[in-house]
């Protein structure tokens, strides 16, 4: 069992409209790579990373979608349904 994921923080918090920034992705119970982790910048999903998980967290990279300009929520899932919530934004 993996809890509930929660996104912390997001690094860049901007990029591009054309998509294809790198973004860091904090935050906890990320599960492993092979539950198949995904990325969500606001509706647009990509597939996520992971990078890292210790004692302080884990650390994910997601590959940012194109979006209009303005501010999405980036929020992670470890099955492609159950998405985390109260996330921080990413612009463009």
């Amino acid at each position: 069992y993996v809890g509930d994921v929660v996104v912390s923080s997001v690094n860049p918090p901007v990029g591009p409209e054309d998509g294809g920034q790198a973004v860091s992705v904090a935050g906890q119970a990320f599960g492993h790579q092979s539950y198949g982790l995904t990325c969500s910048f606001g509706p647009r999903y990509v597939p996520g990373t992971l990078a890292g998980v210790g004692s302080q967290g884990a650390l994910a990279t997601c590959i940012a979608a194109a979006f209009s300009p303005g501010e999405v929520a980036v929020r992670l899932s470890n099955n492609g349904k159950d998405f985390s919530v109260d996330n921080p934004t990413f612009a463009t």
